[in-house]
């Protein structure tokens, strides 16, 4: 009897041996299961890491490629800033030269009109009549200007009455 009760007593230790080792193989197979899910899960993570990092390397390369190209334009930008302020002095100076020009042209035509004045009023109004009936009528009336009233009377009376007209209305605009 003692050997079936050990016989009994050793089947029972090994089926519940047995049954602990495939309790722990399927607890096993779980963490298994588990760990391969999560190394899945890992590298999908990783892979998409890796493909942001890239993404971003090109992104922070386009943007210093962008900043190399905007720092090359501002300084074309500036370049032509210097260009321009340099051209408005040119400008500037020519303004005044010509203002200078014209002030001394001016006042030489000024000085050649009170000439020709002087020429005409010195002549006979009849004479000088007949010579600014075929001149033109502004700068008759510019001359005109540049005498006394009398001598440019007497020249306006003797010319012929439609050019002393045309004067006349020249002499008024001009006062």
């Amino acid at each position: 009897m003692r050997g079936k009760a050990f016989l009994v007593g050793f089947i029972l230790m090994f089926f519940w041996g047995t049954t602990k080792l495939i309790a722990d193989d399927s607890y096993c197979v779980e963490k298994l299961a588990e760990y391969k899910l999560n190394k899945i899960e890992f590298e999908q993570q990783n892979r998409i890491l890796t493909l942001l990092r890239n993404n971003l390397d090109k992104q922070i390369s386009q943007i210093q490629s962008l900043k190399s190209e905007m720092w090359k334009i501002w300084q074309d930008i500036e370049a032509k800033r210097k260009d321009i302020e340099s051209k408005k002095r040119e400008i500037e100076k020519l303004r005044a030269e010509q203002t200078e020009i014209k002030k001394k042209g001016s006042e030489a035509q000024s000085k050649e009109l009170e000439n020709t004045a002087k020429y005409f009023a010195s002549m006979k109004p009849t004479k000088a009549a007949s010579i600014m009936n075929n001149m033109d009528p502004k700068e008759v009336a510019r001359i005109l200007l540049k005498m006394n009233e009398k001598a440019a009377s007497d020249i306006l009376s003797r010319m012929d009455p439609k050019k002393a007209a045309e004067v006349t209305t020249y002499m008024e605009r001009a006062r």
